[in-house]
């Protein structure tokens, strides 16, 4: 018995990575203020810092 189907390797990279981002959005990172130094809970996007106030806009950086 033969069984035949087509793989994309590069579509499934591709699919991988874009499930990959799309968790990393979802969780939340410590980061520390540029302005007061606080340690900040942050997602993906723009925070507040509890502390001073202070906009952060985080975003990740590298190649997924």
């Amino acid at each position: 018995m033969n069984i035949k189907f087509n793989f994309n390797p590069a579509e499934l990279e591709k699919k991988i990575r874009k499930e990959a981002t799309n968790q990393l959005k979802k969780k939340t990172f410590n980061v520390s203020c540029p302005k007061c130094s606080t340690n900040v809970s942050a997602v993906v996007g723009k925070n507040t810092c509890p502390n001073c106030g202070s906009e952060i806009d985080f975003k990740l950086n590298g190649n997924l």
